[in-house]
């Protein structure tokens, strides 16, 4: 009986490409074409003569998020005159980019006993 597996899915990927408004091609949309059969392997890589008993699985691709213009804006003092704006994929990495452009790095509390 077999602990691991690895199943190698042969197949192709489409992507859909945008110009945005500084004239670059971005991709908004990609699909991912399973094609058949599957091979399975070890993991060691060897090949499986029999494909293991499993539950089927999706293929989960990510979609590629659009980038967002931010600026740093300050309740008391509006905006810094020579404030640039810059891109982030969504709040949250703009947010880790100023936090990493201030020097500090993001990282995970751990528990207190």
């Amino acid at each position: 009986m077999i602990d691991k597996f690895v199943k190698i899915t042969p197949g192709f990927v489409s992507q859909t490409f945008v110009k945005n408004d500084e004239a670059k091609h971005v991709c908004v949309r990609q699909e991912f074409t399973a094609g058949e059969p599957s091979d399975y392997e070890d993991d060691q890589g060897r090949p499986l003569k029999k494909m293991p008993d499993h539950e089927h699985h999706f293929f989960d691709m990510v979609q590629p998020q659009p980038k967002v213009k931010y600026l740093l804006y300050n309740e008391l003092l509006g905006y810094l005159e020579d404030e640039e704006a810059f891109e982030a994929a969504s709040r949250e990495e703009a947010l880790e980019q100023i936090v990493r452009n201030m020097g500090y790095s993001l990282i995970e509390a751990l528990k207190q006993e």
